[in-house]
């Protein structure tokens, strides 16, 4: 019995590992319009999926239609940025300073804006379904049903 079970952990280990391996390589931040961003402060409807940005310096960005799907922007300075129907859903944006921001027709879903500053942000026809606010609340703005 013992043997058997040695043998199926040889054949499953590597297997997990694999699944594994490709499961998080498939999952990386693009790193050249990472880059792009940050060099030229405009990434229009590139992929930053799962992108680490905390903290980083955006103000008036140009990321109009980016996929910032699931991406870390916490406490990033975005002031005045246009983010006009860009994919934040699942981002993280607590504390972000989104002051002015342009965030018309974007996707916020599930999005964590606790802490963040909205004053003066245009939301207009934003989802906001089932993010965090700033206030602690959960918005329901968007969602069906």
């Amino acid at each position: 019995m013992k043997q058997k079970l040695l043998a199926l952990a040889a054949i499953l280990l590597p297997l997990s590992l694999v699944s594994l391996s490709l499961t998080s390589s498939a999952r990386a931040e693009n790193s050249r319009h990472k880059q792009q961003l940050l060099n030229t402060n405009k990434c229009v409807n590139c992929d930053l999926v799962l992108t680490w940005l905390a903290s980083a310096d955006l103000r008036y960005a140009d990321l109009r239609g980016a996929n910032l799907t699931e991406g870390g922007l916490t406490v990033a300075d975005l002031r005045g940025a246009d983010l006009r129907g860009a994919n934040l859903q699942w981002a993280d944006l607590s504390g972000a300073d989104l002051r002015g921001a342009n965030l018309t027709g974007a996707n916020l879903s599930e999005a964590n804006l606790s802490g963040a500053l909205i004053e003066g942000a245009k939301l207009t026809g934003a989802n906001l379904c089932l993010a965090n606010m700033p206030d602690g609340s959960q918005s329901r703005q968007g969602c069906q049903n």
